[in-house]
């Protein structure tokens, strides 16, 4: 009976539907966390992916974030 009593307002504490919003909102953060810390995987493998590529194919060009730097020897 006390979460019927904080519902009703006469006890302190989290009612019913603000413990309902807290574990919604954790879980929302967790996902969201979760799919941030995939899209930076994701792109870490995307950038070793095109580094190995790089290498394998002996180019002289150097990938940086969206630009393609040419060495100066190679210019």
């Amino acid at each position: 009976m006390i979460q019927a009593d904080v519902d009703a307002g006469q006890r302190n504490g989290l009612t019913t539907e603000e413990r309902e919003e807290l574990r919604k909102l954790r879980r929302e953060n967790r996902i969201l966390r979760e799919r941030e810390e995939l899209r930076k995987l994701r792109r870490e493998n995307r950038i070793l992916r095109e580094e190995r590529d790089i290498l394998k194919k002996g180019s002289p060009h150097l990938s940086v974030g969206s630009r393609t730097v040419i060495p100066p020897q190679h210019r």
